[in-house]
């Protein structure tokens, strides 16, 4: 039988010559198989396993859209101007809403298929996009750390509370979308050939300078996603904890301010009881993600006698239950965040629907005008105030 040398290579073809490349000899029915393998078979995984990792990652992607839209439902019914604490809790959820619209899917479909078929422009999106969410974040815990110091140990208004929201939201994006940008610079796609002129698939892939500057940047994420958070905590922890000790043994200490002291300790304690299940959450979640990659991009060779892709999978679905987890630990530690999804549960229908609510709201005293002209029981100027209000959502 006809034997030939078969070429594979994963550099791209207008740069094999400069790529090792290694020689295999393969019969020519060998090669029509691999080829019908890697061009009909597009699939990573059995049919078995494809099926659980999809109805997983959907479960993740519907609970997570639900559990952060009745998050910033909430947050935007009771108003933006109440605590600064609101608008990074509702930076978390929107950050949580654009990863599972703009990045999940992708990347369900990345794991799954072996060819990447969305171009090169989504190729690098993708994964900026997953990282900017982990910087959105992980920036974000840091920045609910540094305001519940401040709203405990200082006094400000709520218009400085609130303008400094906005920078700060705004510097988190800025810096997350810089952190982010190397990600996007190196992704790119890699045609891997068979014979000279044959492409077997693509796929997308990093592709750095060197492994010095990989190595670097994944230290980097490392310090920012895990050591960041937990030192900020603990530290802006011990900093409250003894201000307020410092107070309470003061001989000036009066009884008022023994109060008012004792209570913002109660405050400081839910607060941080708060941070650090939202940070441990977070760290817990995207742990096995953060050690597989600095395994792999130190020692790929370990994982050659196991199923890397699933591994990997596995990896990612559990990182990306982060963008549940939030919303539930939020309303865990928040009574009146509970109180209002217990009233969202206990409306009716159309109470639920804000275009009805505002209809009611405008329309209130002209319905009850039209309903004392014509009716025939007599106006009674308390039925009638009660009837108002509560006619109004």
């Amino acid at each position: 039988m006809e034997k030939f040398n078969l070429s594979v290579t994963s550099e791209p073809k207008h740069t094999v010559t400069e790529s090792a490349t290694t020689s295999f000899n393969y019969s020519l029915d060998d090669f029509l198989n691999v080829a019908l393998e890697y061009q009909e078979l597009d699939h990573w995984f059995p049919a078995e396993q494809e099926l659980y990792l999809i109805i997983s990652f959907s479960i993740v992607m519907i609970l997570g859209s639900i559990a952060n839209l009745v998050l910033c439902w909430i947050i935007c019914r009771r108003g933006f101007a109440q605590s600064s604490r609101n608008w990074y809790i509702l930076n978390l959820a929107i950050s949580d809403i654009l990863t599972i619209v703009l990045c999940q899917p992708f990347v369900v479909v990345r794991i799954i298929f072996k060819n990447w078929t969305f171009g090169v422009i989504w190729c690098k999106i993708v994964p900026a996009v997953q990282s900017t969410y982990v910087f959105v974040s992980t920036l974000s815990i840091l920045a609910l750390a540094v305001d519940r110091y401040k709203s405990i140990m200082y006094t400000a208004s709520k218009t400085n509370h609130r303008k400094g929201a906005y920078f700060i939201i705004s510097g988190i994006w800025f810096v997350s979308l810089v952190l982010s940008f190397p990600l996007f610079l190196t992704h790119e796609i890699d045609a891997i050939y068979g014979l000279e002129d044959v492409i077997l698939y693509n796929i997308c892939t990093e592709r750095w300078m060197s492994q010095l500057f990989l190595t670097l940047y994944t230290v980097m994420v490392l310090v920012i996603q895990y050591l960041s958070p937990v030192v900020a905590i603990v530290t802006l922890h011990i900093l409250i904890c003894q201000s307020l000790k410092f107070r309470i043994n003061s001989r000036e200490a009066c009884q008022m301010d023994m109060r008012r002291i004792r209570k913002k300790m109660l405050r400081h304690r839910k607060n941080v009881m708060l941070l650090t299940s939202m940070a441990a959450s977070f760290a817990m979640t995207w742990l096995p993600l953060t050690l597989l990659n600095i395994i792999a991009d130190t020692n790929h060779d370990i994982f050659k006698q196991t199923n890397f892709p699933l591994i990997h999978a596995s990896c990612l679905l559990v990182s990306f239950t982060s963008v549940s987890v939030n919303p539930v630990i939020y309303g865990w530690f928040n009574s009146n965040f509970r109180k209002d999804i217990k009233n969202l549960c206990e409306m009716n229908a159309p109470d639920r629907c804000p275009l009805y609510a505002l209809i009611c709201r405008r329309h209130a005293r002209q319905v009850d005008a039209g309903l004392l002209l014509y009716s025939t029981v007599p106006r009674d100027p308390v039925r009638t105030h009660t009837s108002r209000d509560t006619t109004v959502v």
